[in-house]
């Protein structure tokens, strides 16, 4: 036990699975788990093998933010924003895969702003998520001030902001926070399966339609809609679009390559 990697990187058929593990600490980050979880997205991201991710942790929490005790002499947030969190966001946005949160426990501080950062989240009836950082007399960081309230609204954000309160899975849910909240149990054989249906459809549609969804936020419908005709020249001569039409004419399912 004492030799486990503080995050575990783990393949079955096409899906990556990567598990914070310092479950002691309810996997709270430190530099080497911060450079760990990086180095394992950016592999999950260049292996052609991998057609969807999932992002979950090991014990009874999901991740609970950045290690307090830690922290000690010449801790600075800026510097660990902009050298931890900051490329652990942009890799899991800016990955062309699907990235699944299962979402085993709670989900607290920067905690929190790593499930928001994942495409799909998934929770078990026992999760829990909180914007603690008013608690210690911060703000909320990692994308949680730009990506929550994208999700819930301006309103049900700054509630969670501003009281610093825990919300259960299932307020969660009603929010739009997470897509489904699962038995404890079924949680990862469910993201199991969700991830199996998605290797399963066209990959170069998967990524360019994910690249779209977050392109949007900064883009207006014109030059949206420009974007998309775009993608969908360079799409209509790939080899997944010519098998995605013929399985379709052909009544049969298809089988996508990636090309």
């Amino acid at each position: 036990m004492m030799n486990e990697p503080s995050v575990i990187y783990e393949q079955k058929n096409n899906t990556a699975i990567i598990s914070l593990n310092r479950p002691r600490t309810l996997n709270a980050f430190n530099d080497e788990m911060g450079e760990r979880l990086l180095e394992c997205l950016e592999r999950a991201s260049g292996d052609n093998e991998i057609r969807c991710v999932i992002l979950t942790g090991r014990g009874k929490g999901f991740c609970s933010g950045e290690d307090l005790q830690m922290d000690e002499g010449d801790f600075s947030p800026e510097r660990t924003l902009k050298q931890r969190y900051i490329p652990i966001v942009k890799a899991i946005r800016s990955m062309k895969k699907p990235v699944i949160g299962a979402i085993n426990g709670a989900a607290a501080g920067a905690g929190f702003s790593l499930a928001l950062a994942t495409d799909i989240r998934i929770a078990s009836e026992t999760a829990k998520f909180g914007q603690v950082f008013v608690n210690i007399g911060f703000i909320p960081d990692a994308g949680s001030t730009y990506m929550l309230p994208k999700l819930v609204g301006n309103g049900a954000a700054l509630e969670m902001m501003m009281t610093g309160d825990m919300i259960s899975a299932a307020k969660a849910l009603a929010f739009g926070l997470v897509n489904q909240v699962v038995p404890s149990a079924e949680l990862l054989s469910h993201c199991l399966q969700l991830a199996d249906k998605l290797a399963e459809k066209a990959p170069l549609a998967i990524g360019y339609t994910k690249q779209l969804v977050y392109q949007q936020e900064s883009e207006n419908l014109e030059r949206q809609m420009f974007l998309e005709a775009e993608i969908q020249e360079k799409l209509a001569g790939t080899y997944d679009f010519r098998e995605g039409t013929s399985a379709f004419l052909e009544k049969r399912k298809p089988i996508f390559k990636g090309e």
